[in-house]
């Protein structure tokens, strides 16, 4: 009896806290250029942990995002977001404005971004 209200009352905390962290609203980035975009394929031994990360180069450091994977759960981009950024990537006209949820630990996940011209004001 007692372990079904303990078991009811775990599903009830998890089901609230999860769905609290996907309802937060995207936090806005730093805008930068893209610095570099890596990509783990099913194979690697990282692909569990993240499918894809992203560095932007901003005014003030190099920031990380990720998705995909343990670390970012439930947060993936669509093969056209990826195959925008991977267009961008080494223009430094361009600059990218990420949106992003916090994931496993921490971690930046990549939500959505915008593009910027950096040459139109």
């Amino acid at each position: 009896m007692y372990k079904k209200i303990i078991v009811m009352y775990v599903l009830i905390f998890f089901t609230v806290f999860s769905g609290a962290i996907a309802l937060a609203n995207d936090i806005h980035g730093d805008p930068g250029v893209i610095k570099s975009l890596h990509r783990n394929a099913s194979t690697s031994t990282d692909f569990a942990n993240y499918h894809a990360e992203l560095v932007i180069k901003t005014a003030f450091t190099d920031d990380r995002y990720k998705w995909g994977g343990n670390q970012c759960p439930g947060f993936d981009l669509s093969s056209i977001m990826e195959e925008a950024l991977n267009a961008y990537v080494g223009d430094k006209n361009i600059q990218i404005e990420p949106f992003y949820k916090f994931g496993a630990g921490g971690t930046h996940c990549l939500v959505g971004f915008t593009v910027l011209n950096k040459n139109i004001k």
